[in-house]
């Protein structure tokens, strides 16, 4: 389960990395393509939501996050809802963890974007499936305008469906045979949903292959504010090879389970 939910940030990652491959679908894009155009700030929020089964979000402790995005600094700050402190801070070299996730300590963990073997397993299972995605993404996460060409370049098929309240929704389906293309491998990713509201990408969602199996998805909520403050990284931090002997003894809080039962 904690490899599922990893996915969708690499995920939307993928999709924004395929930009060079350039084909696709020319009907029923319209509406994306108008969003798609648009300016986005260099600084955004967005709300990053699990989307499964309750069953299935409890036993992977699916959390919903709050991601900061400072693409001038190239950072990201995230935090869980409804708190106000980021408890991961994620940049180009490293991610800094809040160590009371991983130890008794206090202050911030470095975590190299290299570590591997039983030190990194450790701190995915103290962090959460939710938060070691965002400890562990390879990039920074790319604004929904930069998702939304990428899924258009490799779309099979596009609908769109409008809401009473004039609210729009396209479905791109992804042409798996681009994963032909310059070695790129295509076929992990999802088919995405994006929402259009008043001209803008309101949110995006995707819903994992499963093999038959129940899928495990995601929806990023974009908040439409422009005043969001930059992203500092911790300016102390212990390695986390001087913690390694202790990490799993902190305490990740309380998580949220509420199987509707």
């Amino acid at each position: 389960m904690r490899g599922a939910r990893r996915a969708p940030a690499a995920v939307a990652f993928a999709v924004a990395a395929l930009l060079v491959v350039g084909c696709g679908v020319a009907s029923g894009r319209t509406a994306l393509e108008r969003a798609a155009s648009a300016d986005h700030p260099a600084r955004f929020v967005f709300v990053d939501r699990p989307d499964a089964a309750s069953l299935m979000e409890c036993l992977g402790a699916a959390e919903t996050l709050v991601v900061t995005v400072d693409t001038e600094r190239n950072a990201m700050a995230v935090r869980r809802q409804d708190e106000t402190n980021p408890v991961v801070v994620w940049t180009a070299d490293a991610s800094f963890v809040d160590a009371s996730l991983l130890t008794s300590g206090v202050g911030w963990v470095r975590v190299g974007r290299d570590l591997a073997g039983p030190t990194r397993a450790e701190v995915e299972a103290a962090v959460g499936s939710s938060l070691s995605g965002w400890v562990f993404a390879e990039r920074i996460a790319p604004d929904p305008m930069t998702v939304a060409r990428s899924a258009l370049a490799v779309a099979s098929d596009i609908s769109e469906t409008v809401s009473s309240s004039g609210d729009v929704t396209v479905s791109v389906e992804v042409d798996e045979s681009v994963g032909d293309v310059k070695g790129l491998d295509v076929g992990p990713i999802p088919d995405l949903q994006f929402t259009v509201v008043d001209g803008r990408i309101a949110s995006i969602g995707a819903r994992l292959p499963s093999d038959g199996e129940d899928s495990f998805g995601f929806v990023w909520e974009y908040d439409p504010r422009t005043d969001v403050a930059g992203v500092e990284p911790p300016l102390d931090a212990t390695d986390v090879a001087a913690i390694a002997s202790t990490i799993g003894t902190g305490n990740r809080g309380e998580i949220g389970c509420a199987l509707g039962l």
